[in-house]
């Protein structure tokens, strides 16, 4: 339903009706990070500044903060 390019270009989010965030390379569209959490569709995904966190919002009316350092990368 929605993507975003973080603030250097380097990857792009993801989010919809699936309830996941998917981080994807800019590059090679390879998939750095698969979020979960929210238990309904997902409207946006927004990077921060310095790309490390993304925030989320969601129809369960919760906003979520991720810390992508802090996620793990899928392989």
């Amino acid at each position: 339903m929605w993507a975003s390019f973080s603030p250097d270009d380097q990857l792009i989010a993801t989010v919809g009706r699936e309830q996941l965030i998917r981080i994807y390379s800019s590059h090679d569209f390879q998939e750095q990070h698969r979020l979960e959490g929210h238990r309904s569709t997902i409207y946006r995904v927004i990077f921060s500044p310095d790309n490390q966190q993304v925030v989320t919002a969601s129809a369960d009316a919760t906003i979520r903060f991720w810390d992508l350092s802090r996620c793990t990368k899928v392989s």
